[in-house]
């Protein structure tokens, strides 16, 4: 199992590769965690972020924001 860190480096990479809306079970399965674990990885980042929200996170689909 990876660290917090790496889930959430790793989550920030393929969603900046992707650059569009995709859903929530294509990055659970992309990353191999559950839906549950990749909202609350989206949620930390946001928190993170000084700016506002750097992941768009809306029902059953997320989006990279900058």
């Amino acid at each position: 199992m990876s660290s917090k860190k790496d889930r959430e480096q790793k989550l920030l990479l393929f969603l900046s590769k992707k650059q569009t809306y995709m859903t929530s079970e294509e990055l659970s399965n992309q990353l191999e965690i559950p839906r549950k674990i990749g909202y609350r990885i989206i949620n930390h980042i946001n928190e993170a972020f000084p700016e506002g929200d750097l992941i768009l996170s809306e029902k059953g689909r997320v989006k990279i924001l900058y």
